[in-house]
């Protein structure tokens, strides 16, 4: 996890659900990245798709907020949400 003030020494635990475990456990492993996709590609291809569904005023960060909210729906409490 990337602290906004430093780039050194930002290692942190969080919390893994089953069903992201698993998807990592399935990704091919040919590097250390979990996933070596250019984070330049995923933003591209990510504007593409909601600009080709004709989605207005969506950005990749909203899908974070997006998902917070369902483990709120899921009985996580602030402090079990905020390790994720």
């Amino acid at each position: 996890m990337k602290h906004p003030g430093a780039k050194i020494g930002n290692d942190v635990w969080c919390t893994l659900l089953p069903e992201a475990r698993s998807i990592i456990e399935g990704m091919p492993r040919d590097e250390e990245r979990i996933f070596p996709y250019n984070p330049d590609t995923i933003s591209k291809n990510f504007t593409d798709a909601y600009k080709l569904l004709g989605i207005e005023d969506l950005h990749f960060h909203d899908l974070r907020h997006e998902r917070i909210s369902r483990l709120f729906e899921m009985g996580w409490d602030i402090l079990r949400a905020a390790t994720v």
